[in-house]
């Protein structure tokens, strides 16, 4: 096939302008993997060597690469297209993300992996947009390559709102559970958006955490509390019950927790949790709130020992179970606009 000259008005480096051609471009032959066409193993090659690069400077070899693509007359298929989405996601290149996205919806090259991405994009915004994400779902549960990430990464993006709506995170969870589509991830998302929740609903976490198949540590003889490893969800309800198990002990005040040490890095592109860590600020800060004071002890790094002054005998009761369960699947589906369907219906 006869190689086509770039258009002057595009720059064959510049991201933005190749988007155009992807818009424009009629002539070019959507690659097919299936066909084992050489030059589909060769852009698609060229494109995994770009991995490594970062920031504009992927932008501009990944537009290198498209522009030679359309010259030749061959338009980039799903796998491309969801490394592009992939990159641009990690790089939070939104008015790109958007543009590549609709490319790929328009010619219909999307596939799972595309729509995990973007949840997870949207995840990572500033501001979560929750009624995007769950019409980004409802694409991928029409077309039928919704997965169990699809679902986990959807109830990331509720979790990632100052206030979690937890109607409609189990809801999600109801809808995954019909669709076979629900692992213990799932199950980890809902229970971080609990857990981040104003007023968490300790029963039925704990509920979810046992349906699940997770056994949360409890105290040891000498009061010894091993939460190494655990997620914020998890770690928040661990410490949670384990704190009503002190308190219903009146000659025992203190108990030592271990816990993992997390260092975010510097190039890790997405927000990052110290799951233990941030669950002890929380517990501890809604301890104060109920008026039972308590002193730390940071002894060693990731060893913490807390001693709590039993002034009030009603913070079990308070703390624990003054909260109300959320609405049922059917009520908060009806009132946030999530219609969970059924496996063929």
């Amino acid at each position: 096939m006869e190689t086509r000259k770039t258009t002057p008005r595009c720059h064959p480096d510049n991201f933005s302008q190749v988007i155009y051609r992807l818009k424009t471009d009629t002539r070019a032959r959507i690659a097919n993997p299936n066909h084992g066409t050489k030059k589909y193993d060769l852009y698609y090659l060229e494109f995994k060597k770009l991995y490594n690069f970062t920031g504009h400077t992927w932008c501009k070899k990944a537009a290198l690469l498209l522009n030679a693509m359309l010259d030749n007359g061959v338009f980039p298929n799903a796998f491309i297209f969801g490394q592009i989405i992939y990159k641009l996601c990690t790089f939070k290149f939104t008015p790109y993300l958007l543009q590549i996205f609709d490319i790929a919806v328009a010619r219909k090259l999307t596939n799972t992996y595309i729509y995990n991405w973007m949840l997870v994009a949207i995840e990572n915004s500033a501001t979560p947009n929750v009624a995007f994400a769950l019409e980004l779902c409802k694409q991928a549960q029409s077309n039928g390559i919704a997965d169990s990430y699809t679902y986990k990464n959807l109830i990331d993006v509720i979790a990632g709102n100052d206030s979690p709506d937890i109607e409609l995170a189990v809801s999600v969870l109801e809808s995954a559970k019909a669709h076979s589509r629900c692992n213990r991830h799932t199950y980890g998302s809902l229970i971080f958006a609990m857990a981040k929740s104003p007023a968490p609903d300790t029963d039925l976490a704990l509920k979810l955490i046992k349906e699940a198949g997770i056994t949360l540590p409890t105290l040891t003889e000498n009061m010894r509390l091993d939460m190494r490893g655990l997620s914020f969800g998890y770690a928040y309800f661990t410490l949670k019950t384990q704190l009503a198990e002190l308190l219903q002990h009146p000659d025992r005040d203190q108990l030592t927790i271990m816990y993992s040490v997390y260092k975010a890095h510097k190039n890790k592109p997405f927000k990052s949790y110290c799951g233990a860590t941030d669950a002890i600020n929380k517990i501890l800060r809604e301890i104060e709130d109920y008026g039972l004071t308590c002193q730390k002890h940071q002894t060693t790094i990731g060893t913490l020992t807390i001693t709590l002054h039993k002034k009030q005998n009603n913070y079990t009761s308070r703390l624990f179970s003054q909260y109300q369960r959320p609405a049922t699947v059917s009520e908060s589906s009806e009132d946030k606009g999530w219609r969970p369907t059924r496996p063929g219906g």
